[in-house]
């Protein structure tokens, strides 16, 4: 982003002059920060053209460029790339690169010599700025006299940036202040505080916004008695200490007096548990609004020391601790449109807590955005009052303006947190305004791209994902597959994969009912020919999630009640096949709910000789009989679900083979009717032959 890149590259500016590197106040941050521009070129470079250009135009020395604090700034690979910039540029930028490229260039590499000599030949800056290597040098002369302030300059730099020794050293200060504490000076406390950030080599004070002493070098460094006399000096002046500060708390102001009663209390919380136990309310109400309007660093906003110490403020002092907390809400609000205090509350979410905070969401100041942070955090904790809330937000007809977008918020957290019942208001607004439905699914998009669990119905699912495909169709998802580049996903892209999400969910439920739902989608859309793929695959997860093993007592009972003249096998999904001396299997359910075994024979010989002599009638049947033993071969102990995934299976397949549907139709449907039912009166029976009888008429 350029504007974001200029200005950047500004602040970087000023704390390479000040020799300072560009992140200072967190060692691992910065640390991070170096790693990140080593791996990406991009932006690395951006930084580098930006600081050339302003440089340029301030006409100043840019020696403070080529120096150790950007050494990871540019890089001796980079040097090709900046030989290509002395191109088309004023004077002034030129021999900012030129100077670059001899700082970075590397002597021993004979690709860059190459370069850089077939450069000098047609660049009068780049071969003054080489000609230490590339032509003789008259010591008086101009050139000379710039080479020898140049080097001078680089040295005073070098030793301007060099770090004095503190004196007195971080060890004897933190004794100092001890020793004042513990002589009755209780602000000699915070002054501790702010020694135990140094190290020897430290020229400021940081870290003023770490709440856990333990962290800081003055802790790591001290020995266990020194350890010992912090603590008591914590103890001493969370008693002690009356004088608080609260009036910069909602301002951009800190007091440091009071941040260091909250660093004492959390040290103690570390060190000294039973300690904080033995505090009394007054006390706590005392240190209460310190604690949770203490200013953390990103690193440390949800430190779990922390967080419990908040927690034991609500606990002992309420009122004060949610009177901070309203405050705080109210200036983050105003100032940022964001709320980041209720990460501090992760501990603390009981029924009051949460009608605090949905009276605050009621509250008309309240901006859309904060009103669905303050919304979501609710609902996830299972809200009744806050759910009830964001339903009245989403009223037909829709409001406009402020009251539009609160609706579109209320929406959005309505469907990132949905529950069948409340979803049926959602839904029906959507239906009634698409507008609003897009404005809606595009802001769940934007933050669940990549797929978001709804807590939803099949029914459900299936209508939403239809509505999106109507609304986004797949011919109209971009397509980046073949381009080289990065991208960054664009709302409609965003949608696209969170459309797609919903039917992956309905497909991985595993049930029956999602199976029917899929069906119906494909039906609707019958160019989505992969949509027959989807059911196959749903109804291989539906019987992955059904299935249930037979149990010892079943397989010793099968096996103990086989009659001598068959045999018993299972096969390798685990139902029990029994076969008689006959040709024709017996297929055995095994349902463990209703304590049954189903045996069902039929023989072909018995149909034969009471019905129809035909041979291909009896063929028909016994084709029909394998059917089923096929598909029951992949449910052991079938559910109700299972049994009507059997039937209609059966029956599907019937319609799909020509051959044996012809039979049936000439005439032969009757006496497998009749047989079928004559052989048995187990469960499957009567709807298969229901549903067979309905195929072959063609319903």
């Amino acid at each position: 982003m350029p504007d974001i890149a200029e200005s950047f590259t500004k602040v970087a500016l000023i704390q390479w002059r000040e020799d300072q590197k560009i992140i200072t106040f967190d060692n691992e941050i910065q640390a991070q920060f170096k790693l990140s521009l080593v791996n990406n070129l991009e932006n690395r470079r951006k930084l580098v053209e930006q600081a050339v250009l302003t440089v340029s135009q301030s006409g100043e020395n840019i020696y403070f460029l080529s120096d150790s604090l950007t050494e990871n700034i540019l890089l001796t690979e980079d040097v090709f790339w900046m030989l290509g910039k002395l191109q088309n540029i004023d004077s002034q930028q030129e021999r900012i690169w030129a100077a670059l490229i001899l700082w970075k260039f590397n002597p021993q590499d004979v690709k860059q010599i190459d370069a850089i000599l077939t450069a000098t030949q047609t660049n009068n800056i780049l071969r003054e700025e080489f000609a230490y290597y590339v032509s003789i040098i008259d010591l008086d002369s101009m050139q000379a006299e710039k080479s020898r302030s140049d080097y001078q300059e680089r040295q005073e730099r070098i030793t301007r940036r060099q770090k004095p020794i503190l004196d007195p050293p971080p060890k004897e200060r933190v004794l100092l202040f001890l020793e004042q504490l513990e002589s009755g000076k209780l602000l000699a406390w915070w002054q501790l505080n702010r020694e135990m950030t140094l190290k020897l080599n430290s020229r400021r004070y940081e870290q003023e916004f770490e709440s856990d002493l333990t962290k800081l070098p003055g802790w790591q460094e001290a020995d266990v008695t020194t350890r010992e006399r912090i603590i008591n000096g914590a103890k001493k002046y969370i008693e002690e200490y009356s004088q608080i500060a609260y009036d910069w708390i909602g301002t951009n102001t800190y007091d440091r007096p009071a941040l260091a009663g909250c660093r004492a209390l959390q040290l103690l919380l570390q060190e000294t548990p039973e300690f904080i136990d033995t505090l009394s309310s007054k006390i706590w109400q005392r240190w209460a609004s310190v604690i949770v309007a203490f200013p953390h660093s990103s690193t440390t906003q949800r430190e779990d020391y922390y967080t419990e110490l908040v927690k034991r403020a609500y606990i002992n002092a309420p009122s004060e601790t949610l009177n901070t907390l309203l405050s705080i809400i109210n200036k983050e609000n105003e100032e940022h449109g964001y709320i980041f205090i209720l990460n501090k509350f992760e501990k603390c979410w009981d029924e009051h807590l949460k009608t605090v905070l949905i009276e605050k969401a009621k509250d008309a100041a309240i901006k859309p955005k904060c009103i669905g942070q303050l919304l979501e955090e609710l609902l996830k904790r299972e809200s009744i009052g806050a759910r009830e809330f964001a339903k009245s937000l989403v009223s037909i007809p829709l409001p406009l303006e402020e009251a539009h977008q609160k609706a579109v918020v209320a929406g959005r957290v309505l469907v990132e947190c949905a529950e069948p019942s409340s979803w049926a208001i959602v839904w029906s607004a959507i239906q009634q305004d698409i507008d609003f439905g897009r404005e809606v699914f595009e802001a769940v998009a934007y933050r669940y791209s990549h797929g978001l669990y709804l807590k939803l119905t099949e029914k459900q699912l299936a209508d939403l994902y239809i509505w999106l495909v109507c609304q986004y169709p797949h011919a109209g998802d971009p397509d980046y597959s073949n381009d080289v580049l990065a991208h960054v996903a664009g709302v409609r892209e965003s949608v696209a994969g969170f459309r797609d999400n919903v039917v992956i969910q309905l497909r991985e439920t595993g049930t029956f009912q999602a199976c029917i739902e899929i069906e119906r989608i494909a039906d609707q859309f019958p160019k989505l020919t992969w949509l027959k793929r989807t059911l196959l695959n749903a109804q291989n997860v539906m019987r992955r999630k059904t299935w249930q093993p037979p149990q010892p007592e079943q397989i010793l009972q099968i096996v103990s009640n086989q009659p001598k003249n068959q045999s018993t096998y299972i096969n390798q999904t685990g139902v029990f096949i029994t076969m008689p001396d006959s040709n024709n299997p017996i297929i055995n359910f095994n349902n463990p709910v209703n304590a049954a075994n189903i045996n069902s024979t039929i023989n072909g010989d018995q149909i034969q000789h009471n019905y129809a002599p035909e041979k291909n009638l009896i063929e028909a049947f016994d084709e029909i009989h394998q059917i089923v033993n096929r598909i029951t071969q992949n449910y052991p102990a079938p559910t109700e679900v299972e049994k009507q995934i059997i039937v209609a299976q059966a029956v599907e397949q019937v319609k799909q083979n020509p051959t044996l549907r012809k039979r049936l139709e000439v005439g032969g449907k009757a006496f497998i009717f009749e047989g079928l039912q004559k052989a048995s009166d187990q469960w499957w029976v009567s709807p298969f032959v229901k549903a067979i009888e309905a195929a072959v008429k063609g319903e």
